[in-house]
C-alpha cells in the first residue's frame, strides 16, 4: 500500500524515454544490491516492502540454521538488524512511508523506530501484521480461539483489533491494507462436502467482506489478493480454470488476467497508486522463476529491463514491492547468495523536473514556476489564446468520484463513492449539482454512469457485488427521464452485461459476458450495438470483443481479442474493420467522432503504448509525456483528443492533444493553484473543448470539469435565490431536474410502510403490490416460495482500455 508521491532516487523516473524539451534521460533501470546481514550470513533474504523515502523492510534467514530469522530495516544506506528491538526470531511483513515496520514475534506489534506496541490477538495464542498504513491502521492473521489453530483476518484500527470473519468457511488471512483502511487477503468460502477448502480473494470495504470472485469461475478455482492501492485496485494471484494462476489486477469491479512471462504461473505481489503490479512469473513451462513489471499494458522481466546478468546477478526472483515512484524491491541471487536488490532509474535531470512539487535546482521556483527551465515543457506550456477554468464535482458523500461523459450542454456521467463510502452510485452532474442515479435493485452496491447524450440520457451499469456462485452482477441500464431502464433481459445469451457509450438517438453500445461451464467456467465478452430495438453482437471470426464508443452516425469502436493473438482496435460500420497498430503488437479503440475518427492506444515499434488518433484512413502516433505511455480516451468533432500519459516521475497526467501537441489539462487549469495535487485522467471532451475527467484534491479523488469558455454560458437553476435562473418555469427546488440533489432541495426517499395503504415512496404501488419493498413483508407473504443467491466481490467499472 502506497501514499504519498516521491521520485525514485533524487530524479528518477518511470517509464522515461528521450524529451524534445527539457532534460535527457537515460534508458533504462538500474539495480542495486542492498547486501545481507553479512555477519549473520543469509541463506535467503525476504523483501518485503519499500515506502516512498526508499527505506525496505523484511528478514533474512540464517545459514547456519534455518529456522533462525533476523529482521531488517534499510534506512537508504544501511541495512540494520532489528533482533534486539523486535525480539529474536521475529519477522517483518510491513512498512509505511512514515518508516514504521508491523510482523510478528509471537503477537503482532508495530514498531516506530523508539517504541514497540504488541497488538495483542483475537483470542488465540498468536497473530501476525501483514501491512500497515499511515495512520498505524494494521492489516493482518490471528488465532481467534485457545482450542483451535484456526485464523482469522483482522483489522487493527490504531486502538483496537476487530475480527473481519470469512466468506463462509472457517479461515481467511489479511495481506493488504490502503490509507481508506480498506483490506485485502483471502478466505475460505463456504465448502462443497467434497472440497471444503476453497479460497477466495476478497476486500473487506469497512463494512462487509466482499468476494473477488476467480479468473476461471469454476467451483474448484481458488485466488488470493496480497495488496491494494488507493483507488481501490487490488493485485494477487488466480486460478484461470484451464492452467496455472495467473497475476491479476481487480478494478472496479473486474478481474483482469496479467498474463504470464511465457510460462503457465504468475503471481501479483504489489500494486501502487498508478496500478502498476509486480510480482513473478514463470517464463517457461515449469521453468525458471523471474520477476515482473506490469507498467498497465503488458508484463516485462525485470531482469531484461535492469541487464541484471551485467550487473553480477545470477537469478532475479521475485519483485515484492513497488512505491509510488516506480522504486522496486524483491530477491535475488548474486555471487551466490540471496541478496535483496532496489530497482531504480539509472540517471537523473540536471535541471528542474517541473511535476514534483520539488525546487530541483534551487533557485527557488518550483515546477512551472521555473519558466526559464520549465516553460516551453510540453508539461508546463498553455498556448497563449487557451485557459480553462476548473470545476470539481464534488461527490455524493463519499471520498470518490470520477467524471467519465460530458454532453455539449455541460451535463456529466460518472460515478461516486456516497456517505459512508459503502457503497458506489452513478451519478449525472447538471452543472450545479450532483444527481444520484442510484441503482438497478436494492441490493446493489455499485453503479456507474459511463456515457451521457445531448437529451441527458445517461447510460452504464448496476451490480450488487460480483459475479459469483451462479449468481448475476452487473446489469446495463439506462437513465431517462428520472428512472433507471434495466437493459440486461435484452441480452438472452448473457450473463453479465455493461454499457459504455450513447449516441444522441439512443443507440447505445457495451460489452456482454456469458459465463461458459465445462467442469470450470470462463468469462466469454462480446461487444453489442443496441439501436432502441434490436441487439447486434459485433463480431468478426474473433473470440472476444469490447464496445466502447458510438457516435451519431451509428459507427462503433472497440477492441478485439482473439485466443492466440494480440488486441486490435476496430471500427464497424456494419463491417468490423481493424484499424492496426503504431508498429506494435495491439491496440485498443476508446471513442469515434462523427467524422469516423477514433482515438485509443496501441502498441509501437519501440515497444511503448502510445495514445492515436486514427484519420479515417491512417492511425497517427499522438507520443507521450516524458513517461513514454499514453492513453487517449475521448474524441469531439474538432478532432481535439483527451486522455493520460505518464510523467516521467511515473505519476498520471490528464492531456489535451490540439493543434499538433499534447497539452497538460493541469497547466491548462493552473489546478495547483487551484488546490489539486494532480489531474490524473481526463475522459471525455465535448465539441466546445469542455473536459471531464478526475484527479486528486485533498487527498482525494474528485470528478473535474474544465470550461475552456468557448461554448454559451449554461443556464443552470440556482437553487436558493427564488429566480428561475434557466426559464423552465420551475423556481429553486421546484426544479428537481437542476436542484433535487442541491443540499437545501434533496428529501430522503421514505421507505414504503407495507400495510398502511398509502404508497409511502411515490412509486404508484401500495403495500403488497409494491413488491420490492414488501415482498418478504408478513402482511404480504403467500407461502411456497424459492431461495436466493450468491455473494461475491465488489468494485467499480470503467472502459476497457
Amino acid at each position: 500500500m502506497h501514499i504519498s508521491r516521491a521520485l525514485c532516487g533524487v530524479g528518477f523516473g518511470i517509464l522515461g524515454v528521450m524529451s524534445n524539451i527539457g532534460p535527457a534521460w537515460s534508458a533504462g533501470y538500474t539495480i542495486t544490491d542492498l547486501g545481507s546481514l553479512v555477519e549473520v550470513g543469509s541463506t535467503y533474504a525476504e523483501a518485503e516492502g519499500i515506502n516512498n523515502s526508499q527505506q525496505v523492510a523484511g528478514y533474512i534467514r540464517w545459514k547456519t540454521d534455518y529456522y533462525g530469522v533476523s529482521p531488517f530495516f534499510y534506512d537508504g544506506n544501511v541495512m540494520h538488524d532489528l533482533s534486539a528491538q523486535l525480539g529474536e526470531g521475529a519477522f517483518v511483513f510491513g512498512l509505511n512511508h512514515l518508516g514504521h515496520v508491523t510482523g510478528s514475534n509471537g503477537t503482532a506489534f508495530i514498531y516506530d523506530g523508539s517504541n514497540l506496541q504488541d497488538l495483542g490477538t483475537l483470542g488465540g495464542a498468536s497473530s501476525t501484521g501483514y501491512a500497515i498504513n499511515d495512520a498505524g491502521e494494521v492489516a493482518g492473521t490471528s488465532e481467534f480461539s485457545d482450542t483451535s489453530s484456526d485464523e482469522h483476518a483482522f483489522y487493527f484500527d490504531g486502538e483496537a483489533m476487530h475480527d473481519l470473519g470469512t466468506l463462509g468457511g472457517d479461515e481467511s488471512r489479511a495481506y493488504g491494507i490502503n490509507s481508506f483502511g480498506e483490506v485485502v487477503g483471502r478466505s475460505l468460502i463456504a465448502g462443497e462436502i467434497w472440497d471444503p477448502d476453497i479460497w477466495h480473494a476478497y476486500l473487506y470495504n469497512g463494512s462487509q467482506m466482499l468476494d473477488l470472485g476467480t479468473l476461471g469461475g469454476g467451483e474448484a478455482d481458488e485466488s488470493y489478493a496480497n495488496d491494494i492501492n488507493d483507488f481501490g485496485q487490488v493485485t494477487g494471484s488466480s486460478d484461470t480454470g484451464d492452467g496455472g494462476p495467473h497475476a491479476f489486477l481487480y478494478d472496479q469491479g473486474f478481474m483482469q488476467d496479467l498474463g504470464t512471462l511465457g510460462g503457465d504461473a504468475s503471481w501479483g505481489k504489489s500494486v501502487n497508486n498508478d496500478g502498476h503490479v509486480v510480482g513473478s512469473s514463470r517464463t517457461s513451462a515449469y521453468g525458471d522463476i523471474a520477476p515482473f513489471l506490469y507498467d498497465g499494458f503488458e508484463m516485462r522481466n525485470l531482469c531484461y529491463l535492469t541487464d541484471c546478468g551485467a550487473k553480477g546477478w545470477t537469478l532475479l526472483q521475485v519483485a515484492k514491492d513497488i512505491n509510488d515512484a516506480g522504486c522496486i524491491t524483491g530477491e535475488g541471487i548474486i555471487g551466490g547468495e540471496s541478496h535483496i536488490f532496489l530497482i531504480t532509474w539509472t540517471d537523473q535531470p540536471i535541471t528542474e523536473l517541473c511535476t514534483d512539487g520539488i525546487d530541483n535546482d534551487g533557485d527557488g521556483l518550483i515546477d512551472c514556476k521555473d519558466a526559464e527551465d520549465c516553460g516551453q515543457r510540453t508539461i508546463c506550456y498553455v498556448p497563449p489564446d487557451m485557459a480553462y477554468d476548473l470545476i470539481d464535482l464534488g461527490t455524493l458523500g463519499g471520498n470518490q468520484s470520477f467524471g467519465y461523459s460530458v454532453n455539449n450542454s455541460g451535463q456529466v456521467s460518472g460515478q461516486s463513492r456516497i456517505t459512508g463510502n459503502d457503497a458506489v452510485h452513478a451519478f449525472v452532474h447538471n452543472g450545479n449539482s450532483m444527481r444520484d442515479l442510484g441503482t438497478l435493485d436494492p441490493s446493489d452496491i455499485w453503479s456507474a454512469g459511463r456515457g451521457v447524450n445531448s437529451s441527458g440520457q445517461v447510460t452504464g451499469s448496476s451490480a450488487a457485488t460480483h459475479w459469483s456462485s451462479g449468481g448475476m452482477a452487473h446489469r446495463a441500464f439506462l437513465y431517462d427521464d428520472g428512472s433507471l431502464l434495466d437493459l440486461h433481459p435484452l441480452f438472452e445469451a448473457c450473463d453479465e452485461s455493461m454499457a459504455y457509450a450513447i449516441s444522441d438517438s439512443g443507440q447505445i453500445v457495451g460489452t456482454c459476458v456469458e459465463h461458459i461451464y465445462d467442469g470450470w467456467v470462463a468469462e466469454m465478452r462480446y461487444a453489442f450495438f443496441y439501436d432502441g430495438n434490436n441487439v447486434i453482437m459485433l463480431s468478426n471470426g474473433v473470440d472476444e470483443s469490447y464496445a466502447n464508443g458510438i457516435n451519431n452516425n451509428g459507427q462503433v469502436t472497440g477492441t478485439t481479442y482473439n485466443t492466440f493473438s494480440d488486441s486490435r482496435a476496430f471500427l464497424y460500420d456494419g463491417v468490423m474493420h481493424d484499424l492496426g497498430t503504431l508498429g506494435g503488437s495491439s491496440s485498443r479503440g476508446n471513442d469515434i467522432n462523427d467524422l469516423g475518427q477514433v482515438t485509443g492506444v496501441a502498441g509501437t515499434a519501440e515497444g511503448e503504448s502510445h495514445a492515436f488518433f486514427y484519420d479515417g484512413n491512417t492511425m497517427h502516433d499522438l507520443g507521450a509525456f516524458e513517461g513514454g505511455f499514453s492513453v487517449g480516451t475521448g474524441i469531439n468533432e474538432g478532432g481535439q483528443i483527451v486522455g493520460t500519459s505518464r510523467l516521467a516521475n511515473g505519476e498520471g497526467a490528464a492531456f489535451l492533444y490540439d493543434r499538433g501537441r499534447m497539452l497538460s489539462v493541469c497547466a491548462l487549469t493552473a489546478c495547483r493553484d487551484n488546490g489539486w495535487t494532480s489531474l490524473v485522467v481526463a475522459e471525455d471532451i465535448n465539441d466546445y473543448g469542455d473536459i471531464t475527467g478526475y484527479g486528486v484534491k485533498n487527498g482525494e479523488t474528485h470528478a473535474f470539469l474544465a470550461l475552456s469558455g468557448n461554448g454559451p454560458t449554461p443556464e443552470i437553476e440556482v437553487c436558493d435565490d427564488g429566480i428561475d435562473n434557466d426559464n423552465d418555469g420551475l423556481i429553486d427546488c421546484d426544479d428537481t431536474q437542476d436542484c433535487g440533489q442541491a443540499p437545501n432541495c434533496y428529501v430522503p426517499p421514505q421507505p414504503e410502510i407495507c400495510d398502511d395503504g398509502i404508497d409511502n415512496d411515490g412509486d404508484g404501488l401500495i403495500d403488497c403490490l409494491d413488491r420490492r419493498d414488501c415482498r418478504q413483508h408478513p402482511a404480504c407473504k403467500t407461502g411456497g416460495g424459492g431461495g436466493g443467491g450468491g455473494g461475491g466481490g465488489g468494485g467499480g467499472g470503467g472502459k476497457n482500455r
